[in-house]
């Protein structure tokens, strides 16, 4: 399940192994869900869908991300 709130506290990276941050709260919005990483002082918001979100794994209690054009910055 993409939107549990058990995913709290995972690490996200992206799929060629960046660390981008800790899901620190999901955002339940009408048009997609969105995952709040932080980094230290910075936030991302991170679109729930599937051309972004590529794996979870309960197992190492990581996300891992295909992170779109200006997504991270």
């Amino acid at each position: 399940n993409w939107i549990s709130s058990e995913l709290i506290g995972f690490s996200v990276a992206t799929d060629l192994k960046q660390f981008v941050g800790i899901l620190t709260e999901i955002l339940w919005l009408p048009t997609n869900d969105v995952y709040v990483i932080r980094n230290g002082d910075k936030e991302m918001l991170i679109p729930v869908i599937p051309e972004v979100i590529k794996l979870i794994s309960w197992e190492n209690e990581q996300i891992l991300i295909t992170p779109m054009e200006g997504l991270l910055t």
